[in-house]
């Protein structure tokens, strides 16, 4: 019988830990070989990379390789280090992080223990069948060709779990292994004993053609310094182009509103850039102990507060009080991590690209940058990272580095917040609770009705980040999550609730059902309004549980099978390897009764479940798993995009993206988008609190209404009437037939002896 795609990616995990010897055939035998598909520490001499032709493959596992070439070289991996040994038996010699192969036979060489979720994206695309590779019996697997593989077929041997053979759908090249043996190789096989030497500087791809700019460029030197104020009111700071490129700031326009965070530097501004002088309050950072950098000299942590900026400074000497200092200023990725001080908000005045007019010098670090000049232009590039300049592009001069001149008088006001933001988000029947993006109060609302919420004061400090606090309602106890903490919440007093600490928790998922609340984890926690109480325990083909789901029979669970990771016997890990990434599907009943379906594999935990009419689904990065009512793995829908979360609904899902991630993606106009979210993603612009993207979608996976919402990852609930509720700057819905609605409640009322019925 033909194995399942779950049996074979227990098999892929076996064959990556076998010691072998095979010819290595690469077809057709065309010149010049093809391109190396990735690069270990940025240089291409560190890989293990087979071109068309015959060599010898001899592998150890996953930590030791030698590639012995037909034209007389050698490739040996052992451990990180690569040695790279010509034909006169010189070498040049790598430290590595890992095993990296290129070209065709990239997975014969480097068959990885992870391969069902390095493939698991992209195979099977259709049936599995069974076949022979020079007489050992294999099964072939076909793989998606939009999946980055394209449209290849693999032959994974069925005794040995080795991948023996990769071939293009179309019959244009494919690479096999021959006179395969299964030995143990001496140590010796895998290094080279000889001295080797620093390996030489890498030339570059192409020569440097000059670049044609017929735009007006000012000389280097940049000319217009800001005008003197002596306030600060008026900045320039230069932008890191990672700040652009990770979609924490979109491109910003001559006029926009931004918010960021500034680093101040005393060091001279590359390329030219004017220095300003400043007066400012210094003040440290935490305890202000000094770190020394990565030059050994000390640097102090200190907070630079000006008249309306603010900025991070690695000052060379203590500083406190007021400060005249000389430098620039510069909006850095990592400093906007830093929680320690508010960002600078400022309308953006003007724009300073610095544009290469001439080559790249081989040194980035020694000197000014010749062959350069500063234009003002509108719009901020996207990219502009000197070290990725391209050596052959022609009338084309290639941004280097950005400015922004930024006056804080010119900015908008800010958007008043509103009474109520909703946070974390609970259903019971047809009541919603929701606890405030930041500020410790829960309120209560009538989904069918529009009767005034009712609001709870919770005896909690206000939090400096949204969705803190998690609500869990059931029909006879309310919980609170604070960040670790679960609490009992009493609101049977007038005024503040009360709250009774039940003790720490860490959970992937926590459903309230009945008078309970359970968690899951290596096992079932159970808590009741007094605190936890006996846990459920888990059947013997479940070690720990990941999500669950709350459903008319009980809790729907997917369970992880157990793995190395959870067994301390030497045997163990050897043997039971193959199962890390083994789930299944369990339903826990009303009566205390466990049934469970058969195992599967998943290419990475997953990251929900849930069931709707069709049946129960599995939510794994972008594939949803489908499942029969006997828990069995039915069929598998590719979404386009990978989901943070999603849930059920009466007619379809719902599902939570990251729109900044998925925005850039679709940048390229050429990029495909199914579902017709490039409109919508295109007018972000520079925006006050990162944004989440809530999609509904019906029975087909087609989806039949998009929103951004103000939380990065929105919590979102169902409500009997199929209306999917959505955390943000208000109360806001999906309806089933896709309009978004505004359930925004009458003015908010106290609670009072208990909960009004």
């Amino acid at each position: 019988m033909t194995p399942t795609w779950s049996d074979v990616g227990g098999l892929l995990a076996r064959g990556a830990d076998t010691a072998f010897e095979a010819d290595l055939v690469v077809r057709p035998r065309t010149e010049p070989a093809p391109t190396i598909l990735s690069w270990v520490m940025d240089d291409p001499r560190a890989n293990l990379h087979a071109g068309p032709g015959r060599s010898r493959l001899t592998r150890a596992g996953a930590s030791r390789v030698r590639l012995d070439h037909a034209d007389g070289r050698r490739t040996l991996f052992n451990d990180g280090t690569v040695w790279q040994v010509a034909a006169d038996d010189t070498a040049t010699r790598f430290d590595v992080r890992s095993l990296n192969a290129s070209g065709y036979a990239a997975l014969l060489i480097d068959q990885p223990n992870n391969a069902e979720q390095a493939l698991g994206y992209g195979f099977p695309s259709g049936p599995l069948t069974d076949s022979t590779h020079l007489g050992r019996p294999t099964v072939v697997a076909a793989g998606d060709p939009g999946d980055g593989f394209g449209a290849v077929e693999i032959s994974v041997d069925v005794h040995t779990g080795v991948l023996v053979k990769i071939a293009a759908a179309d019959g244009t090249w494919e690479a096999w292994l021959e006179n395969l043996t299964f030995t143990q190789c001496e140590e010796s096989m895998f290094c080279w004993e000889g001295e080797t030497g620093p390996p030489e500087p890498i030339p570059p791809n192409s020569e440097w053609i000059p670049t044609r700019f017929t735009g007006q460029l000012v000389a280097d030197p940049d000319p217009e310094p800001l005008p003197a104020d002596r306030r600060g009111r008026h900045l320039r700071a230069r932008l890191d182009e990672l700040v652009i490129a990770d979609g924490q700031l979109p491109p910003p326009r001559v006029d926009d509103t931004v918010e960021v965070h500034l680093t101040f530097f005393e060091d001279p501004s590359p390329m030219g850039a004017e220095p300003a002088e400043v007066r400012a309050t210094a003040e440290p950072i935490g305890k202000g102990s000094p770190r020394p950098d990565h030059h050994g000299v000390l640097r102090w942590p200190t907070i630079l507060r000006g008249d309306g900026w603010y900025a991070k400074w690695s000052s060379p000497r203590p500083m406190i009080g007021h400060v005249l200092v000389t430098g620039h200023f510069a909006v850095l990725h990592d400093a906007a991590a830093v929680d320690a001080f508010p960002p600078t908000r400022a309308a953006v005045t003007g724009i300073r690209v610095n544009r290469l007019t001439g080559p790249m010098p081989a040194d980035l670090e020694r000197g000014p940058l010749p062959g350069n000049a500063w234009s003002n232009e509108p719009v901020c590039p996207a990219g502009f990272a000197a070290h990725m300049v391209r050596r052959n592009t022609a009338d084309y001069a290639y941004p280097i580095a950005v400015a922004l001149d930024l006056d804080i008088d010119a900015a908008d006001p800010p958007q008043l917040r509103n009474d109520f933001e909703p946070g974390g988000l609970a259903v019971l029947d047809d009541e919603l609770w929701a606890s405030d993006r930041f500020r410790p109060i829960l309120q209560r609302r009538r989904a069918t009705d529009s009767t005034p919420a009712e609001e709870l004061l919770l005896p909690l400090p206000v939090s400096r980040h949204p969705s803190r606090l998690t609500p869990h309602v059931g029909a006879h106890g309310l919980w609170l999550q604070d960040d670790h903490t679960l609490y009992s919440v009493d609101t049977t007093h007038a005024g503040a609730a009360q709250l009774y600490d039940l003790g720490p928790v860490r959970w992937r998922s926590a459903v309230a059902i009945g008078r309970d609340l359970v968690t899951g984890g290596q096992h079932l926690r159970r808590f009741d309004a007094d605190g936890e109480i006996d846990p459920v325990p888990l059947p013997p083909e479940i070690a720990y549980v990941g999500s669950l789901a709350r459903v008319t029979e009980g809790l729907l669970v997917v369970g992880r099978e157990l793995n190395w990771d959870d067994m301390s016997d030497a045997v163990n890990h050897r043997t039971d390897k193959a199962s890390r990434n083994r789930f299944r599907l369990a339903l826990y009943d009303h009566h205390g009764r466990w049934a469970v379906g058969p195992s599967f594999g998943l290419p990475r935990p997953e990251s929900a479940v849930g069931r709707t009419k069709q049946g129960a689904w599995v939510l794994c990065a972008n594939l949803l798993i489908r499942f029969d009512a006997s828990l069995i793995k039915t069929t598998a829908h590719r979404l386009p995009y990978c989901p943070d979360t999603g849930g059920a609904t009466e007619t379809g899902m719902w599902l939570t993206l990251d729109p900044t991630k998925l925005g850039q993606h679709l940048q390229d106009p050429q990029t495909p988008d199914p579902w017709h979210l490039r409109d919508l993603l295109s007018d972000l612009g520079p925006r006050d609190h990162p944004k989440g993207l809530v999609v509904r979608l019906d029975s087909t996976f087609t989806p039949v209404a998009a929103a951004l919402t103000e939380s990065p990852r929105p919590s979102a609930v169902v409500t009997p009437d199929d209306i999917v509720w959505f955390s943000g700057r208000s109360w806001r819905g999906i309806t089933t037939d896709g309009h978004i609605i505004d359930g925004q409640p009458a003015t908010p009322r106290t609670a009072h002896e208990g909960w009004s019925e």
